[in-house]
Protein backbone atom coordinates (compact mmCIF):
# COMPACT_ATOMS: atom_id res chain seq x y z
CA UNK A 1 0.00 0.00 0.00
CA UNK A 2 0.97 3.29 -0.56
CA UNK A 3 0.95 4.40 3.09
CA UNK A 4 3.69 1.67 3.77
CA UNK A 5 6.09 3.34 1.84
CA UNK A 6 8.22 5.88 4.35
CA UNK A 7 11.73 6.59 2.42
CA UNK A 8 10.48 9.97 0.91
CA UNK A 9 8.48 13.06 1.52
CA UNK A 10 4.84 12.07 1.25
CA UNK A 11 2.41 14.30 -1.62
CA UNK A 12 -0.74 15.08 -0.09
CA UNK A 13 -3.76 13.99 -2.37
CA UNK A 14 -7.41 15.02 -2.04
CA UNK A 15 -10.24 12.81 -3.06
CA UNK A 16 -13.26 13.91 -3.75
CA UNK A 17 -15.97 11.75 -3.89
CA UNK A 18 -19.40 12.29 -6.08
CA UNK A 19 -21.20 13.05 -2.86
CA UNK A 20 -19.05 16.25 -2.31
CA UNK A 21 -17.35 14.22 0.76
CA UNK A 22 -13.68 14.95 0.35
CA UNK A 23 -10.90 12.98 1.83
CA UNK A 24 -7.07 13.00 1.91
CA UNK A 25 -4.45 10.42 1.38
CA UNK A 26 -1.11 10.65 1.22
CA UNK A 27 1.55 9.28 -1.61
CA UNK A 28 5.21 9.10 -2.79
CA UNK A 29 6.43 11.44 -5.00
CA UNK A 30 6.94 8.45 -7.28
CA UNK A 31 3.55 6.32 -7.78
CA UNK A 32 1.87 7.43 -11.02
CA UNK A 33 -1.71 8.93 -11.31
CA UNK A 34 -2.93 5.43 -12.19
CA UNK A 35 -1.55 4.14 -8.93
CA UNK A 36 -3.10 6.88 -6.81
CA UNK A 37 -6.12 5.77 -8.51
CA UNK A 38 -6.27 1.79 -8.27
CA UNK A 39 -5.48 2.68 -4.09
CA UNK A 40 -8.53 4.97 -4.26
CA UNK A 41 -10.66 2.86 -5.89
CA UNK A 42 -9.41 -0.15 -3.69
CA UNK A 43 -9.34 1.11 -0.60
CA UNK A 44 -12.39 3.91 -0.95
CA UNK A 45 -14.48 2.13 -3.30
CA UNK A 46 -14.45 4.80 -5.97
CA UNK A 47 -14.46 3.55 -9.69
CA UNK A 48 -11.67 5.11 -11.50
CA UNK A 49 -14.45 7.58 -13.40
CA UNK A 50 -16.07 8.95 -10.35
CA UNK A 51 -12.75 10.14 -8.72
CA UNK A 52 -11.40 14.03 -8.79
CA UNK A 53 -8.03 14.31 -7.46
CA UNK A 54 -5.96 17.62 -6.71
CA UNK A 55 -2.63 17.20 -5.86
CA UNK A 56 -2.05 19.71 -3.27
CA UNK A 57 1.73 20.35 -2.71
CA UNK A 58 3.02 18.36 -6.12
CA UNK A 59 6.45 18.37 -7.15
CA UNK A 60 7.40 19.49 -10.29
CA UNK A 61 8.28 15.67 -11.46
CA UNK A 62 5.01 14.64 -10.09
CA UNK A 63 3.15 16.72 -12.36
CA UNK A 64 5.51 16.20 -15.63
CA UNK A 65 4.64 12.52 -14.97
CA UNK A 66 0.68 13.37 -14.51
CA UNK A 67 0.80 15.57 -17.57
CA UNK A 68 2.14 13.48 -20.71
CA UNK A 69 -1.66 11.59 -21.06
CA UNK A 70 -3.01 15.22 -21.74
CA UNK A 71 0.48 16.43 -23.80
CA UNK A 72 -0.90 13.72 -25.95
CA UNK A 73 -3.86 14.44 -26.27
CA UNK A 74 -3.15 18.06 -27.20
CA UNK A 75 -0.71 16.98 -29.69
CA UNK A 76 -3.51 14.79 -30.96
CA UNK A 77 -5.70 17.69 -31.51
CA UNK A 78 -3.49 19.98 -33.39
CA UNK A 79 -2.46 16.83 -35.57
CA UNK A 80 -6.07 17.03 -37.66
CA UNK A 81 -4.94 20.52 -39.14
CA UNK A 82 -3.16 21.12 -41.68
CA UNK A 83 -1.35 24.94 -42.39
CA UNK A 84 -4.03 25.65 -45.07
CA UNK A 85 -6.19 25.80 -42.16
CA UNK A 86 -3.88 28.46 -40.34
CA UNK A 87 -3.75 29.90 -43.74
CA UNK A 88 -7.43 30.12 -44.47
CA UNK A 89 -7.65 32.23 -40.71
CA UNK A 90 -4.63 34.03 -41.61
CA UNK A 91 -5.94 35.61 -44.65
CA UNK A 92 -8.62 37.11 -43.05
CA UNK A 93 -8.53 40.79 -43.25
CA UNK A 94 -11.50 41.69 -41.53
CA UNK A 95 -12.41 38.31 -38.90
CA UNK A 96 -15.36 37.51 -37.68
CA UNK A 97 -15.16 38.47 -34.11
CA UNK A 98 -15.32 35.37 -32.74
CA UNK A 99 -12.42 34.57 -34.80
CA UNK A 100 -10.34 37.44 -33.60
CA UNK A 101 -11.48 36.21 -29.68
CA UNK A 102 -10.21 33.25 -30.41
CA UNK A 103 -6.96 33.98 -32.05
CA UNK A 104 -6.66 36.26 -29.35
CA UNK A 105 -7.18 33.75 -26.15
CA UNK A 106 -4.55 31.61 -28.21
CA UNK A 107 -2.04 34.51 -28.51
CA UNK A 108 -2.39 35.03 -24.75
CA UNK A 109 -1.66 31.25 -23.48
CA UNK A 110 1.46 31.01 -25.91
CA UNK A 111 2.62 34.74 -24.64
CA UNK A 112 2.96 36.46 -27.90
CA UNK A 113 3.73 39.85 -26.01
CA UNK A 114 2.48 42.27 -29.19
CA UNK A 115 -1.08 41.06 -29.17
CA UNK A 116 -2.41 43.76 -27.03
CA UNK A 117 -1.13 46.71 -28.49
CA UNK A 118 -0.95 45.65 -32.27
CA UNK A 119 -4.94 43.32 -32.64
CA UNK A 120 -5.34 41.27 -35.82
CA UNK A 121 -1.99 42.14 -36.89
CA UNK A 122 -0.51 40.67 -34.03
CA UNK A 123 -2.66 37.36 -34.53
CA UNK A 124 -1.49 37.29 -37.81
CA UNK A 125 2.10 37.27 -37.34
CA UNK A 126 1.26 35.02 -34.63
CA UNK A 127 0.40 32.79 -37.78
CA UNK A 128 2.98 33.87 -40.18
CA UNK A 129 4.84 30.68 -40.14
CA UNK A 130 1.82 28.10 -40.88
CA UNK A 131 3.44 25.01 -39.87
CA UNK A 132 5.68 26.53 -36.73
CA UNK A 133 2.37 27.68 -35.55
CA UNK A 134 0.53 23.91 -35.30
CA UNK A 135 4.05 23.05 -33.85
CA UNK A 136 4.12 25.43 -31.13
CA UNK A 137 0.39 24.32 -30.44
CA UNK A 138 1.38 20.57 -30.41
CA UNK A 139 4.14 21.36 -27.86
CA UNK A 140 2.49 24.09 -25.67
CA UNK A 141 2.28 21.40 -22.58
CA UNK A 142 6.44 21.08 -22.80
CA UNK A 143 6.57 25.22 -21.68
CA UNK A 144 2.77 24.58 -19.44
CA UNK A 145 4.60 25.31 -16.03
CA UNK A 146 6.39 28.90 -17.71
CA UNK A 147 2.88 30.23 -18.63
CA UNK A 148 2.05 33.14 -16.62
CA UNK A 149 -1.35 32.78 -14.45
CA UNK A 150 -1.82 36.44 -15.56
CA UNK A 151 -1.57 35.69 -19.21
CA UNK A 152 -4.14 32.63 -18.80
CA UNK A 153 -6.57 35.06 -16.52
CA UNK A 154 -6.76 37.09 -19.74
CA UNK A 155 -7.54 34.43 -21.77
CA UNK A 156 -9.97 33.03 -19.70
CA UNK A 157 -11.69 36.43 -19.37
CA UNK A 158 -12.22 36.71 -23.07
CA UNK A 159 -14.10 32.72 -22.53
CA UNK A 160 -16.31 33.64 -19.42
CA UNK A 161 -17.43 36.78 -21.92
CA UNK A 162 -17.94 34.57 -25.04
CA UNK A 163 -19.92 31.92 -22.31
CA UNK A 164 -22.00 35.07 -21.23
CA UNK A 165 -23.04 35.35 -24.97
CA UNK A 166 -23.48 31.98 -25.69
CA UNK A 167 -20.69 31.66 -28.09
CA UNK A 168 -18.31 29.73 -26.23
CA UNK A 169 -18.87 25.83 -27.54
CA UNK A 170 -17.63 24.22 -30.05
CA UNK A 171 -20.36 23.59 -32.11
CA UNK A 172 -20.10 27.39 -32.69
CA UNK A 173 -16.80 27.84 -33.71
CA UNK A 174 -16.78 24.55 -35.45
CA UNK A 175 -19.33 26.98 -38.13
CA UNK A 176 -17.13 29.69 -38.38
CA UNK A 177 -13.79 27.92 -39.45
CA UNK A 178 -12.28 24.56 -39.15
CA UNK A 179 -9.47 25.61 -36.86
CA UNK A 180 -11.54 27.61 -34.35
CA UNK A 181 -13.51 24.58 -33.91
CA UNK A 182 -10.25 22.40 -33.02
CA UNK A 183 -8.49 25.49 -31.03
CA UNK A 184 -11.47 25.03 -29.04
CA UNK A 185 -10.22 21.85 -27.63
CA UNK A 186 -7.48 22.53 -27.81
CA UNK A 187 -7.92 25.52 -25.23
CA UNK A 188 -10.33 23.91 -22.82
CA UNK A 189 -7.32 21.83 -22.95
CA UNK A 190 -4.68 24.17 -21.92
CA UNK A 191 -6.72 25.97 -18.59
CA UNK A 192 -7.01 21.90 -17.08
CA UNK A 193 -3.02 21.61 -17.81
CA UNK A 194 -1.81 24.55 -16.61
CA UNK A 195 -3.98 24.69 -13.31
CA UNK A 196 -2.64 20.90 -12.85
CA UNK A 197 0.51 22.82 -12.66
CA UNK A 198 0.00 26.26 -10.84
CA UNK A 199 -2.83 25.10 -8.28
Amino acid sequence: QLSSRVAMAKIVVTVQKMTGEETVIEVDPQDKVSDIQNVVARDMGVPHLCQKLWINNGTGSMLRRANPGMGRKQEEIIAFLKPRDVAEVKAFARPPEVVYQMMFIVNYLLQTKSGEDNGWVACKRMMADTRGFLETLQQWHTTVQDVQSCEVEKAKKIVDKLAEDGKWSRKYFDRVSLLCGVLFDWVELAFKMHKAWHR
